[in-house]
This record gives C-alpha cells, structure tokens and sequence, in this order.
C-alpha cells in the first residue's frame, strides 16, 4: 500500500484493518523514503519519480512477494500507475488499485481550478491567486482558505482524523519537490507527470477509485476505468479525496468487491 503525499506516511491506511478479512490477507504499508519513520532525504538527486517507483519493486523483492495487490493513494496512485507500467509483466501483479488519482498532473491542476470556484467565494478565489501570485502562501487568511478547501475536499468528516494534523507531516522536502504548497497548487514535479496516453498499456486488472467531493476530477478517473485492458472505476458517493475514511461504506464495499474478483 503506497501512501499520499508526498512526504505523509502510511498512518492514514490503519482504517483498512477494521474493513479487509485479515485471515485471508495481510496488509503491508511502510513509510517511503523521506517520509515520517523513514530515513530522511539529503540526497535531492534522489527525488525522482523513477527512484521511488523502483522502491517499490525493492520492498516488493525484499519481502519476496509473489503475488500481490498494489493499491495506492493520490501520489501512492502515480505510483501505482508507474509501476503497473514497468514492472507488471514480471508476473507478480495479481491487481491494481488506483485510489483517488488522475491520469496526469495537468488534469489535477485543471481540476483544482473548478474545486476552487465550487467552494469559495470569488472574492475568496481572487484572494488566493493574488496570494500565490505573490509567493506569500505563509499568509495566515490564504492558509484559512486552504484549510476550507481541506474540510470541503481533503476530508468532509467533523472530526478530522488524528493523522491529518501530525507535526512535520508531510515531508516539506518531498512534498514541496513534487506537488507545492498545498494541495491546491501544483507546482512541482507532478505538473509534467503525464500518462494518459498509457492507461491502455496497463493488463492487469484495475479498480479506480475515487469520490463526488474529490480534488481529482470523477470523469477522468472513469475515463482511466474505460480506457484499462481490464479495469473499471467506481465513484463514492459521500466521499472526498480520503474517502475510505469518510465514505468507508461505500469505499471498502467496492474495494471488496474488487478484491473478489482476483484469482488469487
């Protein structure tokens, strides 16, 4: 399981102990690199799409899997889609879950334009292109606006889980590196992360998973559903980007579903 970020930690996953049939699976998340209980980066060379798509494989080879599901979470969904793409044919692949990400950071920003407008006022959206415009995120009213766009978007429960506000979480390094200040500006690496010409290149089968409230736009993920060899995407319909915690109904009955469908 590859968790988001990037730079966050695999905390957000525990939830999945209390829905998936623990006598018949395990369930195995580790912190990537950069990230919380991991080694922290000084290497800037290494902060590469490339790098930690192979760490994948590495833990994958380290564990001697021969035969799993690979599921992961906004970033974690890159690298999903990355690592279906180099690795699969080595045969280990028994499915894919691509949770709450696009098929290309262009589509994500474009997206994020329309959430904005959804959610705030336009006085409030003007603030906040003004802000960015002038670099100063640090603005104490820009990181309230933030914060709305978090609650409307990021995670619609009333109580936020715990891991949302651990300290020093996400990795400003790693996740600075790659996606920019906040999860409604892309200015990073991931704006040029593009595969949507490649979603057909993927074999093994594939759930999407996403949310009405998501800030990964619903009709692209169902595009990424109907464009797989063999795959399909289903839409929550409470949830937002972390919707197995705020859609868990409706989010882990797909992803069981899913599951059952795999020859194991």
């Amino acid at each position: 399981m590859l968790h988001g970020g990037p730079g966050a930690n695999h905390i957000c996953f525990e939830i999945f102990e209390k829905y998936i049939d623990l006598k018949k699976f395990s369930l195995i998340y580790y912190d990537q690199l950069g990230s919380s209980h991991s080694d922290k980066i000084t290497d800037e060379s290494l902060l590469t799409f490339t790098r930690f798509v192979d760490e994948v494989e590495q833990v994958r080879a380290a564990l001697g899997l021969e035969r799993f599901i690979l599921l992961g979470h906004s970033w974690g969904g890159m690298l999903c889609i990355d690592y279906a793409l180099k690795y699969e044919k080595e045969g280990h692949l028994a499915g894919l879950v691509i949770s709450n990400m696009v098929d290309s950071g262009k589509h994500y920003l474009e997206y994020l334009d329309h959430v904005r407008k959804i959610n705030l006022t336009p006085e409030e959206y003007d603030y906040m292109t003004e802000i960015e415009a002038a670099g100063k995120e640090s603005d104490a009213h820009y990181q309230e606006l933030v914060e709305k766009l978090n609650c409307a978007c990021l995670c619609r429960l009333e109580v936020q889980p715990d891991f949302l506000s651990l300290p020093n979480v996400p990795d400003k390094k790693v996740y600075h590196h790659f996606q920019g200040d906040n999860e409604f500006v892309v200015t990073g690496d991931m704006l040029y992360w593009d595969r949507s010409a490649d979603m057909g290149e993927i074999h093994t089968r594939t759930l999407c998973i996403g949310a009405r409230y998501d800030t990964m736009n619903p009709d692209i993920m169902l595009k990424m559903g109907e464009e797989l060899r063999d795959g399909y995407t289903y839409i929550c319909p409470e949830g937002s980007h972390l919707c197995f915690w705020d859609d868990s109904e409706h989010y882990f009955q797909a992803l069981n579903e899913f599951i059952g469908t795999l020859d194991q």
